[in-house]
């Protein structure tokens, strides 16, 4: 696509980069695209409305007035028409999106449930269920349709919930101190008790709160900044699970294996393959 096509509007299914498969499932729009380093994609808008799941690589996105940086774990929504253009840095990148059936969206602005504007999400429920939606897309049997229709309407119903927009600006600053102490920490022996003394508030408190604000208790907040790290971490193919499994905190291999199967519902071993495929 040359540099002419400024602004255009691309229709169901188009995207730049290498497209490595796609699909149509339930009403939904399913691709894998990847792009080298340095690319550049100019001015242009969707016709569908759609979710973008940021599997590898760094890139810098405009939209409207406004610049994000977007990485790896990274969910961003882009409601339709909307005219955005990406740079991607040094390491290649790889996006999985989802397209939304327009007649599922139709029917949620319709009852004003869904705030159709562009977002992002990092760290929440929504990451976690398009990387589920990413799985199953990859390991498709005669359930997916059924599967991927699911997540796919539970990623939306999260969106639709008011709490899932709100909770970025919600939290009182002592909650979002120890937020920031976890996340500095993930990987240190951390108890409910020093992440309260730390911020002046009893770890009744904090584990209520936490839970209220971000949707899941400190420790399981733990274990997936921890897991988050390793997948970023298995890009690299000379490092391997063992020394990626001490250096997040895990206490081994098989600890690890176990807690990134539940969480992530794939193998590390399988993860880092279709990371480092094609």
């Amino acid at each position: 696509m040359g540099k002419r096509e400024i602004n255009l509007k691309l229709e169901r299914g188009r995207f730049y980069g290498s497209t490595l498969r796609e699909r149509e499932l339930a009403g939904f729009g399913l691709t894998e695209t990847v792009y080298p380093r340095h690319f550049k994609i100019p001015q242009h808008s969707h016709e569908r409305p759609y979710f973008g799941l940021v599997l590898r690589g760094t890139y810098t996105e405009k939209y409207g007035n406004k610049t994000r940086i977007c990485k790896p774990s990274m969910v961003v929504y882009h409601p339709p028409d909307e005219v955005h253009s990406q740079n991607f840095c040094q390491t290649e990148g790889r996006l999985f999106r989802l397209e939304v059936c327009p007649q599922w969206l139709e029917d949620l602005n319709k009852r004003g449930l869904f705030q159709n504007k562009s977002a992002d999400f990092y760290d929440n429920i929504v990451c976690r269920l398009a990387m589920r939606l990413y799985y199953e897309f990859c390991e498709l049997d005669e359930a997916s349709p059924l599967v991927i229709e699911g997540l796919a309407l539970e990623i939306m119903g999260e969106v639709s919930r008011p709490s899932t927009f709100a909770s970025k600006r919600l939290p009182p600053r002592w909650l979002q101190q120890a937020k920031e102490l976890i996340q500095a920490r993930s990987f240190e022996c951390l108890t409910l008790s020093q992440i309260a003394l730390a911020v002046s508030v009893h770890p009744v408190y904090l584990a209520r709160e936490f839970r209220r604000h971000y949707r899941c208790t400190v420790g399981e907040y733990i274990r997936r900044l921890r897991i988050e790290t390793a997948c970023r971490k298995m890009i690299q193919p000379e490092v391997s699970m063992a020394e990626i499994a001490v250096s997040c905190g895990f206490y081994d291999q098989s600890h690890f294996s176990r807690t990134f199967k539940r969480i992530m519902n794939t193998t590390p071993a399988a993860y880092r393959a279709r990371l480092l495929s094609h």
